[in-house]
């Protein structure tokens, strides 16, 4: 009860970014799926680690959270990482395009590390863009 009451009001002070799962209904309001940092470098700044130890796939979805949240509806689908708005995004880097095979049709990839993308892969940086 007082868990969801802090992070409740965490997220309100723009500490933290709940994402919800599609579902909808009391439980879906109260408890997100998922719950990330506010940003990057606050994420860092708390795990106190190592240049070079840090978990990049969590930087990755922080990134991708943060950037979309103010704009779009972001929400947990639990088959990937993100539902945004009606669209359905894997995040991760270059060795994720080796495996696009085992993903359901329709999924977007925002893959790190590279330059260029096409048809449903798009460079990470870019959503830098839309801040």
């Amino acid at each position: 009860e007082y868990v969801s009451l802090y992070i409740d009001h965490l997220e309100k002070a723009g500490v933290l970014l709940g994402l919800r799962s599609v579902l909808y209904g009391h439980a879906s309001v109260r408890k997100p799926e998922k719950l990330y940092i506010n940003n990057t470098n606050l994420y860092l700044a708390i795990n106190n680690v190592e240049a070079g130890q840090e978990n990049i796939g969590m930087l990755r979805e922080i990134f991708v959270a943060n950037q979309l949240i103010s704009t779009h509806k972001v929400t947990s689908p639990g088959e990937s990482d993100f539902r945004v708005d009606d669209l359905i995004f894997e995040v991760g880097g270059k060795s994720k395009l080796n495996k696009l095979g085992n993903y359901a049709e329709g999924t977007h990839f925002l893959i790190d590390d590279i330059e260029t993308g096409n048809d449903n892969i798009i460079p990470l940086y870019l959503l830098g863009f839309l801040y």
